[in-house]
C-alpha cells in the first residue's frame, strides 16, 4: 500500500513567481500529507516550507493552549505568517486542526486580500486504512490518522 504523495486541485497550477497556502484538515495525517507535498514541491524546483504544530507551538505559539480561544489566535497566527511566506513566492503548506469554519474563512480572506492563492485541503480518511499503513511501515502509535 502506497501513502499519497500529494492532493492537487483541479486547474492549480504551481507557478514559481507564486505562492501559496494549503491547510489539511483535522485528524488525517496533516503532517504526512504536509511533508509528502513539501517534498514534492521542492522536487518541482519550488519553494516551500511547511508550517505544522511542531515548530509553530514549540515557539510562535508556546505560550497558547487548546481552549477556543486560543485555538482561534493559533490559526491567526499561522495564517499571518503563512501569508508572509506566500507573499515570498513559498508554499506555504500548514498543518494544524483548525476546528472552526470562521478561522479557516478569516486566513482565507487574509490571503485573497493580499492577491495570494489560498488552497485548503480537506482529507476524509477512514481511520481503519490509516491505522493499517502505519502498522504496515511499524510507526509508534501516536502517529495514526
Amino acid at each position: 500500500m502506497n501513502a499519497p504523495v500529494c492532493v492537487t486541485p483541479a486547474g492549480a497550477t504551481l507557478s514559481s513567481s507564486e505562492g501559496a497556502r494549503a491547510d489539511t484538515a483535522p485528524a488525517s495525517g496533516k503532517s504526512t500529507l504536509g511533508v509528502a507535498l513539501e517534498s514534492a514541491i521542492l522536487q518541482l524546483g519550488k519553494r516551500a516550507f511547511r508550517l505544522d504544530g511542531d515548530n509553530i507551538r514549540m515557539g510562535l505559539n508556546k505560550d497558547l493552549g487548546f481552549s477556543e480561544k486560543d485555538r482561534n489566535e493559533n490559526i491567526r497566527r499561522i495564517g499571518e505568517v503563512a501569508k508572509l511566506f506566500a507573499a515570498s513566492s513559498t508554499f506555504a503548506i500548514t498543518a494544524f486542526i483548525s476546528p472552526y469554519i470562521a478561522d479557516r474563512d478569516t486566513a482565507r480572506k487574509l490571503h485573497e486580500e493580499a492577491g495570494l492563492a489560498f488552497i485548503e485541503v480537506f482529507v476524509d480518511a477512514c481511520v481503519l486504512l490509516c491505522a493499517g499503513y502505519w502498522q504496515l511501515h511499524a510507526r509508534a502509535p501516536h502517529t495514526l490518522c
